[in-house]
């Protein structure tokens, strides 16, 4: 009989035990992760996401510059995840970008194309595949705040700010038409946002218009109720108010990236007089066209956003010289520098 009452009393106290917990989950549901509450949040990250071979060296480049422009306390508590379609990228290009620093999350694609695609919303159908931040299956549930980048941005100034914010659910750039770019935002990621998202994807139940995956993450995340980041957190090259004095990041939005060498190093900048006496390291074309930017007075604006990502490119091919970096630039038949890499 007192065996039997003892096993009682515990099954009672187990029981209660397990109803206080149910009700302490609800209520940190309710008031949300621990990045709402006034000491700040307790896990960080930051991230990007992978899609193609070609935004290898980008993201490599990408994290080098979140290094270089983060205090190291800082850096050190947060965690930095690559979102990767594995299909899209041979395993080398993996390993380098695990040996730069980043931990990888090999996932599938998701991809739409809709009948009415023209060629940028057909060139960005991948990008889709952002929505698998908001997943568990990447193990970033975990955080309470993530700060997303897209592998074809620089930063130049500090980012680590926006991680301090006060807590909200989703916070972006707002444009001049209200509708905020996916190329910087924080979030806090959600198993229960990524099945929203999810559905919405597969039934289009949400406005187009034009057609890629900020159409829908502006349909989920209100720009009126989401946080609004200051826009020289994302400068996005294309506009006309980006140099280097205004921004922290520099976004190279559009189907040309300065890593595509016909973009920017075919210019004929190496044809031009440059004192090369100092230039001695195996990119001593590519430290030619930095040193150009440093001596020259008539290069333009657009050259000069572009040659700031070379200058950390070199850096980081100069931290891991046995990576080859050179290996993961897309080749031009038509460049005579290519053509000099090829030796």
């Amino acid at each position: 009989m007192r065996a039997a009452r003892v096993a009682m009393v515990a099954l009672a106290a187990l029981a209660a035990a397990a109803s206080v917990l149910l009700l302490a989950s609800r209520l940190q549901a309710t008031a949300g992760p621990p990045a709402a509450q006034a000491h700040g949040p307790r896990r960080l990250a930051l991230a990007t996401v992978v899609s193609t071979a070609d935004f290898v060296v980008g993201a490599a480049v990408l994290l080098h510059s979140w290094r270089r422009h983060t205090p190291r306390d800082v850096r050190g508590s947060v965690d930095a995840h690559a979102l990767v379609v594995a299909d899209n990228v041979p395993q080398h290009a993996l390993a380098a970008l695990e040996r730069v620093g980043w931990t990888l999350h090999r996932v599938s694609a998701l991809k739409k194309l809709r009948k009415d695609s023209n060629e940028n919303t057909r060139r960005n159908a991948i990008n889709f595949t952002k929505m698998r931040l908001w997943s568990a299956e990447t193990n970033l549930t975990q955080y309470d705040q993530v700060l997303y980048i897209d592998s074809d941005a620089l930063m130049i100034g500090e980012m680590h700010s926006l991680l301090r914010r006060r807590y909200l659910p989703f916070s972006a750039i707002l444009s001049a038409s209200s509708r905020f770019n996916g190329g910087v935002f924080t979030y806090h990621p959600s198993n229960e946002t990524f099945a929203r998202l999810l559905d919405l994807f597969l039934s289009d139940k949400y406005p187009v218009r034009t057609g890629g995956d900020q159409d829908l993450l502006n349909y989920v995340f209100d720009p009126k109720k989401a946080g609004v980041i200051p826009r020289y957190y994302n400068g996005i090259t294309s506009t006309a108010w980006v140099d280097m004095r205004t921004a922290n990041l520099l976004h190279y939005t559009g189907k040309s990236k300065p890593w595509w060498v016909e973009s920017v190093p075919c210019r004929g900048w190496h044809k031009k007089p440059v004192a090369v006496d100092a230039v001695t390291s195996q990119c001593d074309a590519d430290k030619l066209w930095c040193m150009a930017n440093k001596r020259m007075k008539n290069v333009d604006r657009e050259d000069r956003l572009a040659l700031a990502w070379w200058h950390s490119f070199l850096e980081l091919a100069d931290e891991y010289p046995d990576l080859d970096l050179l290996q993961f630039l897309p080749k031009s038949k038509n460049c005579t520098v290519c053509k000099q890499r090829k030796k």
